[in-house]
């Protein structure tokens, strides 16, 4: 692959998946990211979410914290991902 800036030529295990969360502050997607369901009764808001990111081609990405721990957290229909 080529970086179209410098024309510098990038080998494939040298490229990542990600985004830039804040202006110098990049946030890498693995393969290892955790898939999750609903929790009851929760079903019909995600089916919303899911059914619009898949109609827009978006994802979402939340910020989530549990006892304590933060963590980033991408949410996409599962063929998007």
């Amino acid at each position: 692959m080529i970086y179209p800036l410098c024309k510098v030529v990038v080998e494939r295990d040298h490229l990542a998946r990600g985004f830039e969360l804040l202006k110098g502050n990049y946030v890498q997607i693995t393969e290892e990211g955790a898939l999750f369901g609903t929790s009851k009764g929760a079903e019909k808001p995600y089916r919303l979410v899911a059914e619009t990111l898949d109609k827009t081609g978006r994802v979402a990405i939340a910020q989530t914290v549990f006892h304590e721990n933060e963590a980033s957290s991408l949410f996409a229909p599962c063929e998007t991902v």
